[in-house]
């Protein structure tokens, strides 16, 4: 019974401190970002980290996009034909990079990097020769399948269309989005469990009309209207639990904006810490767990963010403060609770890195399982056991 207990009183410390204390090893992932502007981190279920920076191209003169995919901290330039700029939008647990291909200042193609093999997406054909169809990737999936937009660009000149096209790839093939009763749709991501979520305005010429709704198609185009939400929000990343995480102003009409997660409950704020001047909450995994990133004090140092049960807390508390780094904005989390992240190391240089936490949820499970284990084995030998004599 002693070693029932023991192993009760482990079992229970154990699981109170995976709740309550987190902590994250800091990994760099090879890929520097001169001007701390990087876009696109993000990451799959096995760690592997995609980024896009941003340089200066000293023969043409103006600033350019590449785009790195790491495994293991050792970093990989993608590279396109004709030296085209591929800003990426996300990494599938296959591997497979989901992005877009640059084509010039204004115009852009969805495409998809396989191995070392950059594939255009379909898009919808234009029925005007002198117009060509054009497009992007907006948000991606851990299964690859991805959603964006497309409009119309003319042949002859820089000029696009206003009006877009929603748009979904299921594993590479194309699906059109349409949303009764609501005109100019912005998709943002899809779930994991397929679910396209998307921003989008209502018809007509009454009351409500023009005001901005979250909608979503489920993986069989089921459509349907979550409701109005805050005007001039941007919405950022959706869970396969339904929740979706963005920015917007506060109900009071002030210029202020901040956090906000929508559930089946509505749009709630998100908490934001003490003299913060602005919060962003950037993605949110399939546990609910949000990163994001704030600007602090009358200096507006920018730093990395993190909702947990929540509760927001500064990441920089949660990782070694020996080990040298800053870290500035946390853009990613998967399912593993790994985040991918902007950081300053104690050189003053800016990195992308991968942050992981001590130990992870699956270590922690295993852990608690053993211990339960032998609580169950120590049990069953107790009861096998003759009792002695005199306690009989």
């Amino acid at each position: 019974m002693r070693n029932i207990s023991i192993a009760a009183a482990i079992l229970f410390s154990l699981s109170c401190n995976a709740q309550a204390a987190v902590s994250y090893s800091v990994t760099d992932v090879g890929v520097s970002d001169g001007v701390g502007m990087s876009t696109g981190l993000s990451l799959n279920t096995s760690g592997m980290v995609v980024v896009t920076t941003p340089y200066f191209d000293t023969v043409d003169l103006r600033f350019r996009m590449r785009s790195f995919v790491s495994s293991g901290g050792i970093a990989s330039v993608l590279e396109t034909p004709a030296g085209l700029d591929f800003q990426v939008t996300g990494i599938a647990d296959n591997g497979v990079i989901g992005g877009s291909v640059g084509i010039d200042d204004f115009r852009s193609l969805p495409g998809m990097w396989s191995g070392s093999e950059l594939r255009y997406l379909p898009l919808p054909a234009s029925q005007d020769p002198d117009w060509m169809a054009v497009g992007h990737v907006t948000g991606m999936n851990r299964h690859g399948d991805m959603v964006g937009a497309s409009y119309l660009s003319s042949v002859h000149a820089s000029e696009v269309s206003a009006e877009q096209v929603a748009l979904v790839w299921r594993q590479g093939e194309l699906e059109v989005l349409a949303a009764p009763s609501f005109h100019t749709i912005r998709t943002f991501d899809i779930s994991d469990s397929g679910v396209v979520s998307a921003l989008a305005f209502a018809d007509g010429a009454g009351a409500g009309a023009g005001n901005p709704h979250l909608v979503t198609w489920d993986g069989d185009g089921t459509f349907a209207d979550l409701g109005e939400v805050p005007a001039f929000a941007q919405w950022n990343s959706a869970s396969a639990s339904g929740r979706m995480v963005g920015v917007g102003p506060y109900a009071d009409g002030g210029m202020d904006a901040g956090p906000f997660v929508f559930d089946p409950d509505g749009v709630h704020a998100l908490p934001v810490l003490p003299d913060s001047v602005d919060t962003w909450a950037g993605d949110i995994n399939n546990a609910g767990v949000i990163v994001g990133d704030a600007y602090i004090g009358e200096s507006e140092e920018q730093i990395a963010v993190i909702w947990l049960g929540g509760e927001i807390l500064d990441l920089n508390s949660l990782i070694d403060p020996a080990s040298g780094w800053t870290l500035i904005d946390a853009q990613a989390i998967n399912e593993r609770g790994q985040i991918a992240a902007l950081a300053r190391n104690a050189a003053g240089e800016m990195r992308a890195v991968l942050l992981a936490p001590v130990p992870e949820p699956a270590v922690w499970g295993t852990m608690l399982g053993g211990l339960a284990l032998v609580g169950l084995v120590a049990r069953r030998r107790a009861a096998k056991s003759p009792r002695p004599a005199a306690f009989a």
